[in-house]
């Protein structure tokens, strides 16, 4: 009889410290899946993204002059005014070059505002928790807007940069390259666009 009790003593402890053993290896294999789950999506947002930082000549001059624009042209206060011409003038240009990159940015703004509120209503049509995939048709729209706001984005650049002093010009174009890109990331979308 102390035998058999003995036995199945042995056995009801071998099964809890196989359950217990079980259950680990369970939690263990959730945790890896949870985390190897979260190691490929930061890796597909990795490999979708443009970092500046470490590669500034992927990233367009349509793009980081469209930010500089947007930068300058939503100044709206005296203050905020003051304190893009104070940025304008670290960037080394001066006088009349300030006035031209200003006015440009303007332009800019005024040229794309009607782009920039069309795109933003089918982004907000789409923004719902959790969000849902873009159709085709707006994809399409979204992709024809971008490429308008690329093209007029292009043609200020241009004519500013024939506005500008010689000295502005390279001064503006250095900016841009050694600043504004390196400090601009772009993600690109599952249907990919950029963001």
């Amino acid at each position: 009889m102390k035998k058999l009790t003995f036995l199945l003593l042995v056995v009801v402890i071998g099964a809890v410290v196989l359950g217990v053993w079980g259950l680990r290896k369970t939690a263990n294999t959730a945790e890896a899946a949870v985390e190897t789950t979260q190691q490929t999506k930061v890796a597909v947002e990795r490999a979708n993204t443009i970092d500046g930082a470490t590669n500034p000549e992927l990233i367009p001059d349509s793009v980081a002059y469209s930010l500089l624009f947007d930068l300058i042209a939503k100044r709206e206060t005296e203050k905020e005014k003051r304190r893009i011409k104070a940025y304008i003038k670290e960037v080394g240009l001066s006088g009349a070059d300030v006035d031209v990159l200003i006015a440009s940015a303007k332009d800019f703004r005024e040229r794309t505002s009607a782009l920039d509120t069309q795109a933003a209503s089918i982004n907000i049509r789409t923004r719902t928790n959790p969000p849902p995939v873009l159709t085709q048709s707006q994809v399409s729209q979204l992709r024809q807007l971008e490429t308008q706001r690329n093209l007029i984005v292009e043609s200020v650049a241009a004519i500013l940069r024939n506005r500008l002093s010689g000295s502005g010009s390279e001064k503006l174009r250095r900016h841009v390259n050694e600043r504004v890109k390196r400090k601009t990331k772009i993600f690109s979308n599952e249907t990919g666009g950029s963001q």
